[in-house]
């Protein structure tokens, strides 16, 4: 019961940052979500490594295509479909994992990269477009903001 009172806590905290303090947390909580490195005992085959034929296509796939289109479906059409059910709308934690789990399909790259994926970006973006769904209209921007920095911040880290 306690643990759930922390939650909701944490949730009014960051629901109620301004939306460059809100993207600014996302990013952190992210990070911080990666750098457990929880799932290390799982086959791991380097994750998601692209050949890329230029840095160029590397910045315009990874930082701008692949979050629009996968905060359109994975956030914005999946969560939208799943408001749609009565007994979901009441359970946002489940609309939470649906939408994670969707999302770490896409990341199969190996099983290590598809676990950390459903934590790191999917239950982050997804709870990131819940908690400004109902506050602004501007919650698909928001999620891309943060998936797309996330991206950059990972494409320079690594290279």
């Amino acid at each position: 019961m306690k643990f759930i009172c922390v939650l909701k806590k944490i949730d009014n905290f960051l629901k109620n940052l301004h939306v460059i303090l809100f993207i600014l947390a996302m990013l952190i909580i992210n990070y911080c979500i990666v750098r457990m490195n929880l799932f290390s005992f799982l086959p791991d085959n380097n994750g998601a490594r692209h050949i890329f034929r230029s840095k160029y296509n590397e910045f315009l796939e990874g930082v701008i295509i692949a979050p629009f289109f996968e905060t359109l479906i994975y956030q914005k059409v999946i969560i939208s479909l799943c408001c749609m059910w009565d007994e979901l709308r009441k359970r946002k934690y489940l609309i939470v994992i649906i939408s994670s789990f969707m999302f770490s399909l896409n990341h199969i790259y190996s099983p290590r990269y598809a676990v950390e994926t459903f934590f790191s970006g999917g239950i982050v973006f997804a709870y990131s477009y819940l908690a400004y769904k109902d506050r602004s209209k501007y919650s698909f921007w928001v999620v891309f903001s943060i998936h797309a920095l996330w991206n950059l911040f990972v494409m320079i880290f690594n290279s």
